[in-house]
């Protein structure tokens, strides 16, 4: 399915952007020097906004598959939504305030989303339907599979961690 492809190929792209981060942050801790000094101002200038589009698109994605696609939201992916879409409002307000610091308002939120997110993508790759039954429909059940890891759990997780990473770079003094 497109849409499939389409949400996949977003977080495959997420995926080197924290992996650059990951690799740019490595250098700095090693040598004590900035990879590329007019590239972190930049990711640090715009990451409250890319945050935001991550969300966005994450929310978008997500109602696309439960309302026109069909797939049915277990609980996990409930509460991962539940954590997912009030970070838009939140987000939205410190840009719009021009919030100095973020970090601390939306870390719970991100690291609980992460940790729930990271359990189902568990129980989907091990197979391991029974430590998740909650309600009706399986959290071990996968509706899609990318590129031979990327499921809808790990969608979730990709981008809280992505979003955390964000905003910790935003309130960053480097």
């Amino acid at each position: 399915m497109i849409i499939d492809k389409i949400s996949a190929i977003g977080v495959l792209l997420i995926e080197v952007l924290l992996l650059g981060i990951l690799a740019g942050y490595v250098y700095h801790k090693s040598t004590g020097k900035i990879l590329s000094k007019r590239l972190w101002r930049l990711i640090k200038k715009y990451s409250l906004i890319l945050s935001l589009f991550i969300l966005l698109s994450g929310t978008i994605i997500s109602l696309l598959y439960s309302e026109v696609v069909g797939y049915e939201a277990c609980i996990l992916c409930w509460v991962q939504r539940a954590l997912f879409y009030p970070q838009i409002l939140f987000l939205g307000y410190f840009i719009f305030k021009g919030t100095k610091k973020v970090f601390n308002w939306l870390m719970g939120i991100n690291l609980i989303g992460l940790m729930v997110a990271g359990y189902q993508y568990y129980t989907q790759i091990t197979g391991d339907a029974t430590t998740c039954v909650i309600g009706e429909i399986s959290c071990s059940v996968i509706d899609v599979w990318e590129f031979g890891h990327i499921t809808i759990p790990f969608m979730a997780l990709v981008s809280f961690l992505a979003v955390l990473v964000l905003i910790y770079i935003h309130d960053s003094k480097v």
